[in-house]
């Protein structure tokens, strides 16, 4: 399952990527070119979170046999909430490429006519 949400990450990011630097070299400037690293961006947050949601499972590994069930919930808590504190950005960061993207298309479409 992790793997499955690797690659469509990665799809995801590299899609959008591409995406934008047709986009990019359509309509040069320099929004287009930041909105072509948007992406890029978004998938470095995931590895990030997915990294620290592994470290997290780790510590709870070793913390399983000794620790009181306060302290398992409390550590597999605190992995959930520093996931949380990368995705979301993560998919504002996909968000936002996908509508500068979208607007850079139409656009460039309605002045090409």
């Amino acid at each position: 399952m992790l793997f499955l949400g690797a690659v469509l990450h990665g799809a995801l990011a590299l899609g959008l990527h591409l995406w934008g630097r047709w986009l990019a070299r359509r309509r040069p400037g320099p929004w287009s070119r930041r909105a072509t690293w948007l992406p890029v961006v978004g998938l470095a947050l995931v590895v990030a979170a997915v990294v620290l949601l592994a470290a997290g499972a780790i510590e709870l590994g070793s913390e399983e046999e000794s620790a009181p069930p306060v302290a398992f919930a409390r550590t597999l808590s605190s992995a959930v909430n520093v996931t949380s504190v990368f995705l979301v950005p993560a998919w504002l960061c996909y968000l936002v490429s996908l509508g500068a993207l979208v607007v850079g298309t139409v656009r460039g479409r309605a002045r090409g006519r």
